[in-house]
């Protein structure tokens, strides 16, 4: 779902997963996505002896080092997606002025239940510069009942650090990160 609101159909049939991480591409939903389902790079670099050698990173450390130094001269080979275990539910939701426009906001969720309970949760926002995890709230919420779940991940979205731009001032984004988590989290149920 994330995939298909990356701009438009006529670069959607030209980008590539590793094209959007190595250009910094952080802004796109489908980073947002990758991040709350622990999503991991294989990155493949020409050791000094002229083999290739392999590196794995999650998609969160490949972001937050960037792009440059999370490649170091070489190339993503591959983006793999951790299969979910057991009772496991992920959701995805965006706000956008246009459907082709980059988000205002996205927000992504990967939740795995142990009957009524949460056992893990990743969540994460994405907040027009990039995706921000909710740690906290994840830390929080594990091991608690899913109706607590709500409020708890509402409240952390609210408190996210953000910058307002042309698309949207800090405090709207703030606002309006509790509103979409709530969505999100009331998809998940």
């Amino acid at each position: 779902e994330s995939a298909k609101n990356y701009l438009t159909a006529l670069i959607r049939n030209r980008a590539t997963l590793g094209g959007i991480l190595a250009g910094g591409n952080f802004w796109a939903d489908i980073v947002t996505v990758l991040v709350a389902l622990h999503a991991r790079v294989k990155i493949v670099t020409m050791g000094g002896d002229g083999r290739p050698k392999e590196t794995v990173v999650s998609v969160e450390d490949f972001m937050n080092k960037g792009p440059r130094k999370s490649l170091a001269g070489g190339i993503v080979q591959e983006v793999s997606i951790q299969a979910c275990e057991g009772n496991c539910v992920c959701a995805y939701n965006r706000l956008a002025k246009v459907e082709t426009d980059i988000s205002i906001l996205s927000a992504a969720a990967r939740i795995t239940r142990a009957g009524n309970s949460v056992k893990s949760a990743s969540i994460v926002v994405g907040n027009g510069e990039r995706p921000l995890r909710l740690k906290l709230a994840e830390e929080k919420i594990a091991g608690r009942p899913i109706v607590d779940v709500l409020e708890i991940a509402v409240q952390a979205a609210r408190n996210i650090p953000a910058e307002s731009d042309i698309r949207a001032s800090a405090e709207y984004r703030r606002e309006v990160a509790g509103v979409l988590i709530k969505r999100l989290i009331q998809n998940l149920r």
